[in-house]
């Protein structure tokens, strides 16, 4: 049995990548703390919205490893966000809980337990929501590795129809977060190079583990909620995509009603079966979060906080900058200022792995850890 490493890697600051992708594009910045913008950054990809949605009292972190065709990562979210958007991946996303935190978390209105694996499909909208600091694991495998790992066409359709939960067996639960936690720990601190035939035995006895949770899975631990999810997804989605197309603009909720021909209460409901909040608070969110990405973003024109919150659509400058500072912890001109500063000191980093200051676990991992010789189980093939 392989013994278990302990190294871990925190992606930089100015690092590009993806939940839902699998390339990687480097550009690291000194060493500084990780925080939100970075966080989601780290997670985003074009066509997808993240938001911090209440003050952050806990650390960010995030970590990646290739495995063969798979990419495994981890995070942790230092505070409540929502996510939404279209996955713009060719990889299918399969996505665990990696902590107890008893924070409710959804997707798509659906609550998200620690045995549900939340499923992204390439191409398919979603939104998720977590009221508070969460843990997590994700695996993205593309289509043609799960059809190789005995997937059928009719598993593969399904899964493909919607970013959805899968309720499995907690043990099976346990044993895929496990499993993943330990390759991506071996990843860390053993080169691939060094034995490329162990970690392909390691990346099939994953897909092994993965295939094994999904084929035993409750297939209607989610169906009631789902049907009555229905309406309210159509909604959410109209309003998502109108709004993509509208940021820059303070839009109302009666002017959003109208725009996609839906009744107040219902949008009422089905935001806050979504996102757990009305559609004013979460448009309020929204236009607190793009200022913060608007003056963090290294492309920004404008250097001075008036022209960003102007061009964000903001009228009430005063009102909106307390709001701001109770959200993200600093002015508005705080923020404008440490991305000048960031970009003064910028080096960039090709071709060479970052390891954060941090020495051990990460600290979603404690129940993770096996003494000496107890490493959580995998097939025979990659023993």
């Amino acid at each position: 049995m392989i013994s278990m490493g302990s190294l871990t890697r925190r992606v930089p600051a100015d690092w590009h990548g993806s939940l839902l992708t699998c390339g990687t594009e480097v550009n690291v910045r000194t060493d500084e703390p990780f925080g939100f913008h970075d966080y989601a950054r780290s997670v985003c990809e074009p066509g997808v919205n993240v938001m911090l949605t209440r003050p952050s009292r806990s650390s960010w972190q995030i970590s990646r490893c290739p495995l063969g065709r798979i990419v495994l990562q981890s995070g942790a979210a230092g505070g409540a966000t929502i996510a939404d958007g279209v996955s713009q991946s060719g990889s299918f996303v399969f996505f665990l809980r990696n902590s107890g935190h008893s924070h409710p978390m959804s997707l798509n209105g659906e609550a998200v337990t620690i045995n549900d694996i939340a499923v992204f499909p390439p191409g398919k909208p979603f939104a998720v929501m977590c009221r508070g600091p969460h843990k997590w694991i994700s695996i993205s495998v593309p289509l043609e590795v799960l059809e190789e790992a005995g997937f059928s066409p009719a598993q593969l359709h399904a899964l493909g129809a919607a970013a959805s939960l899968i309720r499995v067996l907690h043990p099976l639960a346990r044993q895929l977060v496990a499993a993943a936690t330990y390759a991506m720990e071996l990843i860390q601190s053993t080169p691939i190079s060094a034995d490329a035939s162990r970690y392909r035995d390691i990346e099939r006895a994953l897909l092994a583990d993965l295939f094994t949770a999904v084929t035993h899975s409750d297939a209607s631990a989610h169906a009631s909620t789902r049907q009555i999810n229905r309406s309210l997804d159509r909604i959410v989605r109209q309003a998502l995509a109108f709004l993509r197309t509208q940021d820059g603009q303070d839009h109302h909720v009666e002017y959003l009603c109208r725009a996609i021909d839906v009744a107040e209460r219902s949008l009422l409901r089905a935001f806050h079966k979504f996102f757990g909040i009305g559609p004013t608070q979460y448009l309020k969110l929204r236009r607190l979060n793009n200022v913060h990405y608007a003056l963090r973003a290294s492309g920004c024109k404008e250097t001075t906080v008036t022209g960003v919150l102007t061009g964000c659509g903001v009228t009430e400058l005063g009102r909106f900058a307390g709001a701001y500072k109770a959200l993200f912890g600093e002015c508005p001109s705080e923020t404008l200022k440490q991305k000048s500063e960031a970009k003064r000191h910028a080096v960039p980093l090709v071709d060479k792995p970052v390891r954060g200051i941090q020495e051990g676990p990460l600290d979603g991992m404690e129940a993770m850890r096996y003494p000496a010789g107890a490493a959580p189980k995998i097939s025979a093939a990659a023993r």
